[in-house]
């Protein structure tokens, strides 16, 4: 028998890292890429193009607050995106004292355009006065208009242009425990009528501060990961990596030098040897969203005569040959002792050929499709 892994060969469970970009200062973004190419862990960040500084004080943007004259960063920033070290825009901005127009996302996806840039992640932000998040139909409590049509915050439209197919609304889309079996996909109406993906993250630390530096080893338990491994599950971690902590009075710590305390540090060198012992796949989270959302729904037949895997995938607009990548189909070695004519030749999706990896163990054969991004 022929069946599509839950995840790619070998790893038994998967993770991500899905950071705001709160109060993250240039500075500590870039010891934050290199701290984690240090350990050789995927990680993609989030960004605002616009920042007020309302309540965000000292976060980095495209543009100059929200002028849309481009920021001394910006073309470093573009550098990131194309690298794909930012998959995410967190709703565009820190509108935390409203403002949010049409407008803006218009300057964003100009620049988009002219650049070439794209977006896997929609995330929501902050205070109710940011109107440009974005919810969905039955949604609760919550004053979002960037999907309503006749509001002046309306741009879903245009983010979905730059490329956007993910979005998270709010605490409304959190996982109970890093383990549990909550999907982390759901299809959503959104209030202009289109479906939209939205993904669950996993918070932790009830009763406190929402997750960031100072307790990160504390959201991120190594018995939880052990625990994700053993039933084969996935968890995208929500995180806050440019806040140190926040204070007894309410404000906030933008992180500083050494940008981890010693628990972190030691939380990511045992993240590092789970990831690099293959037992747990760390991926960016715009494509291990993409990984789960391809897998979940696609459909193969095998075609004995030609011993090719045909792949079928439905719901997913505009797919792309390098949504594959990393999908794997393992073959019981029982299944093939009586069935020798078994062991596909090819792979094909749409009359393409796919490359793909063979691997052998004791007791299965695993094919990799492997495409690269």
């Amino acid at each position: 028998m022929i069946k599509i892994s839950k995840h790619p060969f070998p790893y038994k469970a998967a993770m991500s890292l899905s950071s705001d970009v709160e109060f993250m200062t240039w500075k500590a973004q870039l010891e934050i890429f290199k701290i984690f190419e240090k350990y050789r862990i995927p990680v993609a960040h989030s960004l605002f193009f616009f920042a007020t500084n309302f309540l965000c004080h000292s976060t980095f943007s495209y543009f100059l607050g929200t002028s849309g004259k481009l920021s001394h960063e910006a073309p470093e920033i573009r550098d990131k995106i194309k690298a794909g070290l930012f998959d995410t825009i967190h709703a565009y901005g820190d509108f935390d004292g409203g403002g949010f127009t049409r407008k803006h996302a218009e300057l964003v996806y100009d620049e988009c355009v002219k650049h070439n840039l794209s977006f896997d992640i929609f995330t929501s932000h902050g205070s109710d006065l940011n109107s440009q998040n974005i919810g969905y139909v039955g949604l609760q409590n919550a004053p979002y208009h960037g999907d309503d049509v006749n509001h002046e915050s309306y741009h879903a439209d245009i983010t979905r242009k730059i490329g956007v197919r993910y979005f998270w609304p709010n605490s409304s889309a959190l996982m109970p425990k890093p383990y549990s079996k909550t999907p982390i996909l759901e299809l959503r109406k959104s209030a202009d009528g289109v479906d939209h993906v939205i993904f669950n993250r996993y918070r932790g630390l009830v009763g406190k501060a929402a997750p960031n530096i100072s307790t990160f080893a504390e959201q991120i338990e190594f018995n939880d990961l052990l625990k994700l491994i053993k039933v084969q599950g996935t968890c995208i971690y929500y995180q806050h990596l440019g806040v140190w902590e926040k204070r007894q009075d309410g404000s906030f710590e933008e992180n500083r030098p050494p940008y981890f305390t010693k628990e972190g540090f030691e939380r990511i060198e045992q993240i590092a040897d789970l990831y690099h012992s293959k037992d747990l796949w760390i991926e960016t989270t715009g494509k291990l969203l993409r990984y789960t959302e391809t897998r979940d729904n696609l459909s193969f037949f095998y075609d004995k005569n030609t011993k090719t895997i045909n792949l079928n995938v439905s719901n997913i607009p505009d797919i792309k040959y390098q949504h594959f990548n990393n999908i794997t189909f393992v073959i019981d070695k029982i299944f093939k002792i009586f069935n020798s004519n078994i062991i596909p030749q090819a792979i094909n999706w749409q009359g393409r050929d796919l490359p793909f990896e063979v691997f052998d163990t004791y007791r299965y054969t695993y094919l990799k499709i492997k495409i690269g991004n």
